[in-house]
């Protein structure tokens, strides 16, 4: 079972065309961005229903593995990736993929899901290879095309650099030690919960509007805010 946010005729048998070109979208600046975005549900395992989260955020920066923000190229049409692994069950370190917190007390994030205290939110955070091979727009397992960014930047093998897509789910705390309950849909493993985070994106921007904010905003690395596009115009 998924969460998706974005466009809202994505399923199954979405191609990049599909996305692109059909479906409205939950997103603030509406069909500029028919982008499609999923995680794993969260389970609670004491009802067996998806918890539904409080809001989501998605960013696209510069990123911070060492890849400049002037390098940045606009997105790719027809882009698809994941980030993350469904399979993933063993703490795999703090690192660049995901990472699990609680929103407001400000704790360490980590590899598993945290027990947060009742009216804070508990956050869930993956982060999408930034370096392109610059030739395939998808892969059989729709990561080897990508790569994440090194100590010198991207790659040689991927040396195209994009903006780093994140996505960041909140769900609310309502009762205490809620999150013992809680488990990823992927999570079919022993052991403690949140090892299998994971997410997929497609690409569904408008291209003038995304070549606007990647030239205007991330290339020259300036922080746009939310629904500014750095071209006069603001995406509500």
């Amino acid at each position: 079972m998924h969460v998706f946010f974005g466009n809202t005729s994505a399923n199954a048998f979405s191609t990049p065309e599909s996305v692109r070109t059909t479906g409205n979208s939950t997103c603030r600046g509406g069909t500029a961005n028919r982008s499609a975005y999923w995680v794993p549900a969260l389970i609670d395992m004491s009802t067996n229903l998806p918890v539904v989260p409080d809001e989501s955020d998605f960013y696209y920066k510069s990123g911070y593995m060492g890849v400049s923000p002037s390098s940045i190229q606009p997105m790719p049409e027809g882009l698809r990736m994941i980030a993350g692994s469904a399979s993933n069950a063993t703490d795999p370190g703090y690192g660049s993929r995901y990472n699990w917190v609680c929103h407001n007390a400000g704790t360490n994030r980590g590899a598993t899901i945290p027990d947060c205290a009742v009216g804070d939110q508990l956050e869930l955070s993956v982060f999408f290879p930034q370096c392109w091979d610059g030739r395939n727009l998808s892969s059989p397992d729709n990561k080897s095309h990508m790569a994440y960014g090194q100590a010198g930047g991207c790659p040689a093998s991927h040396p195209v650099a994009l903006a780093e897509v994140s996505l960041h789910i909140l769900f609310p705390i309502t009762r205490p030690n809620q999150t013992r309950d809680w488990r990823l849909a992927s999570d079919t493993y022993n052991g403690p919960a949140g090892y299998s985070a994971h997410a997929d994106w497609m690409n569904g921007w408008k291209k003038d509007v995304s070549d606007a904010w990647a030239n205007r905003c991330v290339k020259p690395a300036l922080d746009c805010h939310s629904h500014l596009i750095g071209d006069g115009r603001a995406q509500y």
